[in-house]
């Protein structure tokens, strides 16, 4: 063809922008044939019309076409023959076999003849004089017309410039099928090719030849894999109006992609290409992206690697270069006092570690059983080791990690480092951990084992406020540490690792746990033979606060502190880290309800108690919890706490029962068989002498809560079952386990865990602290509070922490409204307890009562006696009972006479709540809905009177201000003017010989 589309000699592409600055022809503006297929940019439409055969082509070309068609044809290349004359193609040495050529059209590059001479039929069929050919199985006939002229019916499309003369047109060649696909393509682009190379005839003599080469063989001869005649080559139609048709659409060789408007280009995301992506080429893809991502992943292990070395050595490097380790002297300049004060800030007491301070100078003066077990159990491998211990570390991350554990990590040097205040105030646990392992490793290289060992014994806490094992063998066994025996030792050695928890006098069952493990770990080291561990028992310990008395507090103050550094320690603050900080102790103490609480439990036992009366008093705000006054029993300095002692506190347990029967929607209203004797659930019960309901098969609430009428609640534990009185109390702030020396013990349940009806009596122990929080509950509207001493303590540097910050909660987990609910129709039933004892409030106070007394075994004897009571502002109990050499006894006055709760313990009660209600604002329970039946139902008329039924209202519920109330039928003294009997009175002569107001749990059930 003659225009410069297939330019080879000039090394450009037919749409390569032209080097002597001729416009680029436009893409055609008419739509192409149906197929959507589109031809290759066309010289512009309204140019110079075609030019004759011989003339130039476009303007600037030389007459006759392109360089070297007006005059000879180059010779031909080195080694190859010339044209032969006549017209005869020439015969090249090895050329294709008729079968192997495809017939395939190839391009013209216009290598004309000499003048005069008529062309040959190589320059002819390149000149597209032939017939064009196809891959059909015969050649097709030429179209109608002659060549160089359109099909019949097919005209160029609008724009386009005619085609030359003397060029026939090319053909659409369909694609072959299978291996045959795309010979004749390869074979024209060999034929180009060598035209170009050669730059005359011969070259395209050689073309021609592989061009029909190729039209053979896809006529049907057999193909030959990989050959360059077999490669796919598209065809162009000049008269086709799109471009899809370019052979070179999707050739980039030419930087087709970065012509701007280009919309033959046939690629993904742009229109034109119609032609099937190659699955080979996404998996290629997909392989290279997953090749760089391994790639990545490799480098960054790479780098993790070199990292997780190179940082913890420059770390170990720098710490071991520049921390300074602390030192025992350091370590025991730490101890600060501790300051507790009341809730004004006034001084109530000073702890000082002062018993603490003295150390050992020679390891000689411990004890070797001593350091055997404190090694054995805290670091066996301590004399080996170079400070830390691999596999301790290893446990200790796991455990840091999956919160599955705690300690196990740290070695004796370890443990001395982590005494530094600097180690344990700010830094991270991993960092602290870091500063452990480092430091540790310096001092072992620094100072010998023995040094070692011996400022760990000088600095560590044992419990009790012991630092050092001087203060440790003196508190827990009076002894100097050389005086140690192994026992002894494995007790002490097990204490490290916890202070509290493994006290014998806290936990016996915990504390014999870890004895027996320091032993064992003893044998297993070679430090005890395990003849002489088999006949090891854990030895007694002295008293908790026997070895160090503080003459300068009061009975009272001391027990205050001890309680208050106990509830530190539950709460993680122990007294090693109180006076490592020099922490300031704020309690919630209330220094003048102290006081009235100390001189109401002490006036009343003058001349009429004797000195084994213990006496406690617990006084507990409803709205906070806070402990306002407490009193432990009085006694010498270092006394037991009574405040905490368990004790069965009888009658004024009874509310619980109501409470039961309110949670599962039975009223206050409902009238049960109080009559005595009865058979309940198979056992016998009795109502104390002289006490007994009006009606006694047909007795209210309100009349047996403040009469006190066994069998009435007795009924209600077998109608509601004792579990749900226990459930009750529980809802309301008794914990469900207490903990002691001889390990836990749940709480409302004997041994085997059952609970039987003697617990609506009140025959199971609690606190009195709980108690009074309990009906601290109830008078709260239902919302409960854990009972504290500790408001907020300050440590010397930093802001005050609070303690306590546990959430507000409600009987049963019920809403606010409906936990107000239960606590107001419980606390309606005891409105007349304390008016009907005579134990009433100043100034017609409401408050909500009852009194308890706890049978003396089988007895006619007391064992306890209890008040307890609350206004909307303040819960107190108050219990007593009688002790001598740690044993209970009878509970009785100076003249040997058995006394009740509504006496002393009431007398008690009340002094303190007039005293501390005194100034305040008269607040009165708030009301809610009742729950079933709430008013008495009076009952009929006797069935012989003819009167009609009253219609009068029911007895009163609510107490009146004014109301002053004649002693019942239950407190009348019987003739002879004896004075015995009621609530004040010893109990007088009957057939049952039992005092009244008692709960007589030992008579049924055990």
């Amino acid at each position: 063809m003659n225009d410069e589309r297939d330019d080879h000699a000039k090394g450009r592409h037919s749409r390569h922008p032209n080097p002597d600055g001729r416009p680029t022809p436009p893409p055609p503006q008419n739509p192409g044939p149906p197929g959507g297929q589109a031809g290759p940019p066309q010289r512009p439409a309204g140019g110079p019309p075609p030019p004759p055969p011989g003339g130039p082509a476009w303007p600037g070309e030389q007459p006759g076409g392109r360089p070297g068609a007006g005059g000879q044809p180059p010779p031909p290349p080195p080694g190859r023959p010339g044209g032969q004359p006549g017209g005869q193609q020439p015969q090249w040495p090895g050329a294709e076999a008729p079968e192997e050529t495809t017939g395939a059209w190839t391009p013209s590059f216009d290598d004309d003849s000499a003048p005069g001479s008529s062309p040959s039929p190589l320059t002819s069929k390149l000149n597209g004089e032939d017939d064009a050919t196809s891959y059909s199985p015969s050649p097709p006939p030429p179209p109608p017309g002659g060549p160089g002229q359109p099909p019949a019916g097919q005209q160029p499309p609008a724009g386009r410039p005619a085609p030359p003369p003397g060029e026939a047109p090319t053909q659409n060649l369909p694609q072959t099928p299978g291996a045959d696909r795309g010979a004749a393509g390869a074979a024209g682009a060999a034929g180009a090719a060598g035209a170009a190379g050669a730059g005359g005839a011969a070259a395209g003599a050689a073309g021609a030849a592989a061009g029909a080469g190729a039209a053979s063989g896809g006529a049907g001869a057999t193909r030959e894999p990989n050959l360059l005649t077999h490669s796919d080559q598209a065809t162009y139609n000049y008269y086709a109006d799109d471009f899809d048709d370019d052979p070179y659409g999707d050739d980039d060789r030419f930087g087709d992609h970065q012509s701007g408007g280009a919309a033959d280009v046939g690629s993904a995301g742009f229109p034109g290409r119609d032609d099937d992506e190659d699955p080979d080429d996404d998996m290629s893809a997909a392989q290279a992206k997953r090749a760089v991502l391994w790639r990545r992943i490799r480098r960054a292990c790479y780098v993790g690697a070199a990292a997780a070395v190179i940082i913890p050595t420059l770390v170990f490097i720098y710490g071991y270069l520049f921390w300074e380790a602390p030192d025992e002297q350091k370590l025991l300049n730490m101890k600060q006092p501790i300051t507790i004060t009341y809730a004004d800030d006034s001084p109530l007491a000073t702890v000082s570690s002062d018993g603490s301070r003295e150390v050992v100078r020679d390891l000689n003066q411990v004890s070797k059983p001593l350091r055997d077990a404190t090694i054995s159990a805290e670091d066996a491998s301590f004399y080996t080791n170079p400070g830390f211990d691999f596999q301790g570390i290893a446990r200790s991350v796991f455990f840091m990690f999956t919160g599955s554990g705690v300690g196990g990590g740290s070695t004796i040097t370890q443990q001395f480092i982590k005494l530094d205040l600097e180690l344990n105030k700010s830094d991270p646990d991993y960092v602290r951990k870091i500063k452990e392992i480092v430091l540790a490793f310096k001092i072992t290289n620094e100072r010998e084992k023995d040094d070692i060992l011996l400022s760990y014994l000088n600095t560590a806490y044992y419990g009790r406020g012991a630092n050092g094992i001087t203060a440790a063998a003196n508190a827990y066994f009076g002894k100097k540490p050389s005086e140690i025996t192994p026992a002894e030792a494995s007790v002490l050695a097990g204490m490290v690792q916890r202070p509290k928890g493994n006290d014998p006098r806290e936990d016996m069952e915990q504390a014999t746990s870890r004895f027996d493990y320091v032993l064992d770990q003893m044998v297993k080291n070679g430090f005890l033979p395990a003849a002489e561990r088999e006949g090891l028992q854990l030895p007694e310990t002295r008293g908790q606060s026997d070895w160090r008395i503080d003459r300068r507090l009061t009975p009272d103050q001391f027990k205050i502190k001890d309680q208050v550094l106990r509830e530190l320690e539950e709460a993680g603050y122990d007294e090693d880290t109180l006076a490592r900080e020099g922490f300031k102790i704020k309690t919630t103490i209330d220094p003048k309800a102290q006081k009235a609480a100390v001189e109401a439990a002490t006036t009343q036992a003058e001349n009429t108690l004797p000195d084994n009366i213990k006496t406690s008093l617990v006084a507990v705000e409803p709205k906070s919890g806070e402990v306002k006054a407490y009193y432990g029993g009085g006694g010498d300095v270092g006394g037991y706490d009574w405040a905490v002692a368990p004790t069965e506190p009888g009658s004024s347990f009874k509310p619980f029962a109501v409470l039961a029967g309110l949670h599962k929607g039975i009223g206050i209203g409902e009238f049960y068989d109080g009559s005595s004797p009865q058979t309940i659930a198979g056992t016998e019960f009795a109502n104390a002498p002289n006490v007994a309901c009006d009606v006694p098969n047909h007795c209210g609430v309100r009349e047996a809560m403040t009469k006190s009428v066994n069998t009435v609640f007795v009924n209600m534990a077998s109608r509601f079952g004792p579990p749900a009185i226990a459930e009750a109390a529980h809802a309301a702030g008794v914990p469900t386990e207490y903990k002691s020396g001889k390990g836990s013990t749940k709480t409302l349940q004997n041994a085997d865990g059952q609970t039987q009806s003697g617990v609506a009596l009140g025959m199971y122990p609690v606190k009195p602290i709980d108690m009074a929080n309990a009906y601290a509950t109830l008078a709260n509207q239902g919302k409960s509070h854990t009972p504290h001493l500790v408001r907020e303590i300050t440590p010397r540097e930093g802001p005050a922490i609070k303690i306590h910050n546990e959430p507000v909660k409600t009987l049963y987990d019920e809403s606010e409204s409906e936990a107000a609910k239960l606590a107001y129709n419980t606390i309606a039933s005891m409105f007349d307890v304390a008016d009907h004892a005579k134990r009433g409030l100043e100034g017609g106070r409401p408050v909500m009562s009852k009194t308890g007394t706890h049978q003396y075994l089988d007895t006619k004897d007391n064992s306890t006696a209890w008040m307890i009571g609350a206004t909307p502002q303040l819960s107190t109990s108050v219990s007593m009972l009688a002790s001598e050499n740690g044993r209970n006894i009878p509970l009785q006055d100076n003249s040997g006479t058995s006394f009740y709760g509504g006496k002393y313990p009431a007398m008690v009660w009340q002094q303190f709540m007039n005293s501390y209600h005194k100034g305040l604002k008269v607040e009165q329970f708030k009301k809610t809905d009742t729950i079933g039946q709430f008013q008495d139902i009076p009952l009929p008329p006797p069935p012989t009177s003819s009167e009609p039924p009253s219609s009068s209202a029911p007895p009163p519920t609510m107490p009146s201000d004014s109301q002053d109330q004649e002693p019942t039928t239950s407190r009348e003294k019987p003739g002879d003017g004896q004075d015995c009997g009621g609530f004040f009175e010893p109990p007088c002569e009957s057939e049952t010989s039992s005092p009244g107001d008692v709960a007589p749990t030992r008579r049924f059930g055990e």
